[in-house]
């Protein structure tokens, strides 16, 4: 009878010991991740929202932290751990390699590029070789400059003339 007994308190103590354990785990943390935008948020990045607003990121264990850009690329501040992952353009991600930030493309999130000129109406600018004579605003980078004067010297025209002068978001909008 005294064995009867001291097997139900050894048993009585384990099953303590583990609802204690149970009941006190705050389970697994959750990871923290964080993304940085290409810009601000616009329609690219709705899957991204959808998944966060809907918790689908949390429910895999991830702790989403969306890091807006403020005046540094994406290209710099992945590139430097500051942030695990980012949302870039194709071009700045090519540069950056060059530059030997040490950076890898992962996905894309559209399917084609989706850059475009545009110009007032009066300007007569129509195709790549009139952007000859004229200014470009953009970012500076230049990969950037590369592709402008390489579309102007395909369509005949001289890219030597363009003035390129760097803008900011600010001065975008």
């Amino acid at each position: 009878m005294k064995r009867l007994h001291l097997s139900l308190l050894v048993l009585m103590v384990v099953a303590a010991i583990v609802l204690v354990i149970v009941f006190n785990s705050k389970g697994p943390t959750a990871e923290k991740v964080s993304l940085m935008l290409d810009w601000t948020p616009n329609a690219n990045h709705t899957g991204i929202y959808v998944a966060y607003d809907k918790g689908w990121f949390a429910e895999e264990g991830i702790d989403l932290e969306i890091i807006a850009p403020a005046g540094v690329t994406v290209e710099t501040v992945v590139g430097s751990g500051k942030a695990e992952f980012g949302i870039s353009f194709q071009e700045y991600v090519t540069s950056a390699r060059i530059e030997g930030v040490p950076i890898v493309s992962i996905a894309a999130i559209i399917q084609h590029n989706t850059s475009g000129f545009i110009s007032l109406k009066d300007r007569g600018i129509t195709k790549a070789a009139d952007f000859a004579g004229h200014s470009y605003g953009g970012f500076g980078l230049q990969i950037e400059k590369a592709i402008i004067s390489a579309m102007i010297t395909r369509d005949g025209g001289s890219p030597e003339s363009v003035k390129y002068v760097n803008v900011s978001e600010g001065d975008l909008l």
